[in-house]
């Protein structure tokens, strides 16, 4: 992120909100019900990727080489089915954990592995097809089958409009069970970071939101440290640049 970004990040004390932990040797209107869009887009995210970190005290007993697993878990929607193939949408920071938590530590990935799970309970294999670190933005491809592509909004809702979400926090994502939730726009900032007061934790993160047509509005990215009743990410026109540098579309 640019550094006026960065500095306006620490002074709201933002956490990113993906789950992550690390384990030695082994992310006022109705919403129609939600009936307007269909289950099998979302999906609860997961991740493991199997690092090497150098040891840092070369004075002690520990090896050169200590093997860690980095799991995590976050949320995701797939906004488009073509050629067999279901593009979903989640947060950078989710697909490169790594980047995130050793960036001043030397270590070498020796294996990373994505999966999607969707409401039916069924769990795919993904690969990462583009991604962008200062958008904070991962488009990732999978065989997980959707019938309906998503539909961004073109314009910004009014502050003060309802918006929602389908998320998985802490990974709670079961067979049949999808968390909604809503809450207020709150408006975005010159670099189109939008604010909401849907609440969101560790796995909130890539929940994109959604305007009271079902359109997508923007991406929940981090939340407020201490008060995780306002959320916010990048909203729909940085979302669909990142989409068209991708050459999806």
């Amino acid at each position: 992120m640019p550094v006026s970004r960065s500095k306006k990040f620490l002074r709201f004390s933002l956490i990113l909100v993906t789950i992550l932990g690390l384990s030695m040797s082994v992310s006022s209107t109705h919403f129609l019900n939600m009936r307007d869009l269909p289950e099998e887009n979302f999906f609860n995210i997961s991740i493991s990727q199997f690092l090497v970190k150098q040891c840092e005290d070369t004075g002690s007993d520990c090896s050169k080489e200590e093997p860690l697993v980095m799991e995590g878990t976050a949320s995701g929607v797939g906004i488009l089915s073509k050629d067999n193939t279901t593009y979903v949408l989640t947060a950078d920071h989710f697909c490169h954990p790594g980047e995130f938590y050793f960036m001043n530590a030397v270590t070498d990935k020796i294996e990373s592995d994505i999966w999607v799970t969707n409401d039916k309970g069924v769990t795919y294999i993904a690969e990462i097809v583009y991604s962008d670190v200062q958008k904070d933005l991962c488009l990732l491809s999978t065989k997980a089958y959707i019938k309906n592509d998503m539909r961004f909004s073109l314009f910004k809702p009014e502050i003060g409009e309802k918006v929602y979400a389908v998320s998985a926090p802490y990974g709670i994502h079961e067979k049949g069970v999808s968390l909604h939730f809503e809450g207020i726009f709150s408006g975005c900032d010159e670099g189109d970071m939008c604010y909401y007061t849907i609440p969101a934790t560790g796995g909130s993160s890539g929940s994109l939101v959604f305007d009271s047509k079902g359109r997508i509005i923007g991406m929940i990215q981090m939340t407020t440290r201490g008060f995780n009743a306002i959320s916010l990410g990048v909203g729909s026109d940085t979302i669909r640049q990142f989409l068209i540098e991708s050459n999806l579309f």
